[in-house]
């Protein structure tokens, strides 16, 4: 996530001086000008950065100075340019190259293996001291969720399919949303996050389902684990036993930062094992990851899901040490009818390696939400957003926000509570009736009576009134009062 620096005011009723920060932003495409989505763009020294948006677009604030500009990202080679950052703005407009993978011709007999086989049993035997490297760590995770219905059945269980403008015509969301957390760690599994800002399309009481620990698949771990998906977990392709579940090719190798990186696919011994299919880039002499993308299908036992692929892109944070500072997942679902699918995208920035936390930073409360996190303004999350939104994205902020806002208005509630609150009298036996008041957030309910007529010889016949006042609180706090009277006759 982009540093941000308050302006600092120092002077006096004659004078001011203003420190501001610069601002480095353009687009990243590739040799046909076709812009480069999730992209990695950050600058040393320090680390600072963000990714780009699917349309290429990024922006970056720093404070004024001499920097290397970095961009990267899968199948492109690696683009360094030095800038100078004033206090404006600075537009840059990056070219990524295809990065060309030499392959050494390989005989590959009884008596000779793939090379690829070779890297991955030096990287497995590296792989717990990278699972082990760092002790306690924090971060910033800013995390953005879309999710698409493309196609839907126009009846579903004999009724009409409408989604009163939760689904838009034009681009198929159903569900944006985004959020900035503070995450710690703490081995061995000690968690804490606190979501600072949240923020959902149409809906500003919600808060984001975006947790920053959904996001981080470790594939050091021999046993990836996702809740959710599955409940066993998938064979890292460098776990211990994973030459038992793996098949492996080396597609190629090339020089980076003069560093041999090499490209292997990953390929499934049997087709309905837990098992990742797709390319891993690995770091020669370090043995570790610098690039993974994987994925999931029903074969391999998902569930919900028809797919899901998992991009993640490692860069040295601190201390060489290398941290996964992207985390792209793009899936796709068909049920019932109801076909779709989505991307989440995490960036995790700002890492501090052992910080050395103050006691009871860590408790039984994983995840604290702030009580303003949902309260945050446009121009909050223009300041904050380290990944520009998409046009389509823009526009269903806009029209879904502006339609939450008539929703919210005095008039549509007590427009909508006068169609709701008509009496029935035959409701009110069968089903009981509510009386809401929307506005003011107060619902009067007198459940139904014909389940409560009874009789005994010595009171005769009776019937419960059992009615129940509703008051929403702040804070997601209620007040409930239930009363009963009873008559008899």
């Amino acid at each position: 996530m982009r540093k941000f620096f308050y302006l600092v005011l120092l002077g006096s009723i004659f004078s001011t001086t203003v420190f501001s920060q610069g601002i480095v932003s353009g687009v990243v495409k590739d040799k046909n000008h076709k812009p480069v989505a999730y992209a990695n763009v950050y600058v040393k020294p320090g680390f600072v950065g963000t990714t780009t948006s699917s349309d290429g677009i990024f922006e970056i604030e720093l404070v004024p100075g001499k920097y290397t500009l970095y961009c990267q990202n899968l199948g492109y080679k690696q683009f360094s340019k030095q800038i100078e950052v004033g206090a404006g703005k600075q537009q840059i407009e990056i070219e990524l190259t295809d990065e060309l993978y030499s392959l050494k011709e390989v005989a590959v007999t009884n008596n000779k293996e793939d090379p690829a086989y070779e890297y991955i049993r030096k990287t497995i035997a590296k792989r717990k001291s990278y699972l082990n490297e760092v002790d306690a760590y924090s971060c910033n995770v800013y995390i953005k969720g879309v999710q698409k219905l493309n196609k839907y059945p126009e009846k579903f269980l004999g009724k009409v399919v409408d989604f009163g403008g939760v689904v838009d015509s034009t681009t198929g969301i159903f569900y944006l949303s985004e959020s900035v957390s503070k995450y710690s760690f703490e081995k061995p599994n000690k968690i804490r996050e606190e979501m600072i800002s949240s923020r959902i399309s149409g809906n500003n009481r919600a808060f984001s389902f975006n947790k920053a620990s959904d996001m981080q698949f470790n594939f050091y771990e021999n046993r990836v684990m996702s809740e959710g998906i599955s409940s066993k977990g998938f064979v890292s392709p460098v776990a211990g036993d994973a030459l038992f579940y793996y098949r492996y090719k080396l597609i190629g190798s090339v020089v980076e930062n003069d560093r041999l990186i090499h490209k292997i696919e990953v390929i499934p011994r049997r087709q309905n094992d837990p098992v990742f299919r797709g390319v891993i880039y690995i770091a020669d002499d370090l043995w570790r990851f610098q690039f993974v993308d994987l994925f999931l299908t029903r074969d391999a036992g998902i569930e919900f899901l028809d797919t899901l692929r998992i991009r993640q892109s490692f860069v040295p944070v601190e201390n060489n040490v290398w941290m996964p500072v992207t985390n792209l997942f793009d899936f796709s679902f068909r049920i019932l009818g109801f076909q779709g699918g989505g991307n989440y995208i995490g960036y995790f920035s700002d890492f501090k390696i052992n910080p050395g936390f103050p006691k009871k930073t860590f408790s039984a409360e994983i995840l604290k939400i702030s009580p303003d996190a949902n309260k945050k303004d446009s121009a909050y999350w223009d300041t904050v957003r380290p990944i520009p939104l998409t046009i389509d994205e823009t526009s269903d902020y806009f029209k879904k926000d502006s339609l939450a806002i008539i929703r919210e208005s005095k008039q549509y509630k007590d427009s909508m509570d006068r169609i709701n609150n008509k009496f029935s009298f035959f409701n009110f036996l069968l089903a009981g009736y509510s009386y809401r008041h929307s506005y003011r957030e107060m619902t009067y309910t007198i459940k139904p009576i014909a389940n409560t007529f009874s009789f005994n010889t010595v009171e005769g016949w009776n019937v419960a009134l059992n009615t129940e006042f509703v008051k929403r609180l702040p804070n997601r706090k209620r007040l409930t009062v239930f009363y009963q009277y009873t008559l008899w006759f």
